[in-house]
């Protein structure tokens, strides 16, 4: 039987990279704030998580289809929407952003997260024209 974790955090990008920066000495940590991100964890919470699977190691990027498990495993339901349809590329996403939900968007590298109409990502401050590989709209966390 799985643990129900209890505290519930809403910390924003800023907050988790520093976190994973100052306290944890982390890097390259976007899976674990995509999911902090959506599951309103912290940041410790979201990589011991990545970790206990064993689909993390410090500084070490995270799988796509590792970062959908654990949010699936957590009580998600990903739907998909067409890779294009708020724009190619994360710099035209970043002008797209839905106004409400919970996004979790993949491109080559790097995964992002969009909750409530922020895109909750260093994309959103500086320009990356990545494109779009897959988008799921997370529903039921």
């Amino acid at each position: 039987m799985k643990r129900a974790i209890k505290k519930r955090f809403k910390h924003s990008y800023a907050t988790l990279a520093d976190v994973g920066k100052r306290h944890y000495g982390d890097t390259n940590f976007c899976a674990v704030i995509a999911v902090a991100v959506l599951n309103d964890w912290s940041f410790g919470i979201a990589k011991a998580k990545l970790e206990k699977r064993n689909f993390r190691t410090t500084g070490k990027g995270v799988w796509s289809y590792n970062t959908k498990a654990v949010l699936e495993e957590h009580g998600a339901r990903l739907v998909p929407i067409p890779a294009d349809y708020f724009g190619k590329t994360l710099a035209t996403l970043r002008n797209n952003v839905p106004s409400n939900g919970r996004y979790i968007v993949h491109v080559k590298g790097h995964v992002a997260a969009i909750r409530d109409g922020v895109l909750e990502d260093w994309s959103a401050f500086k320009s990356k024209r990545a494109r779009i590989l897959e988008i799921h709209k997370v529903e039921g966390v």
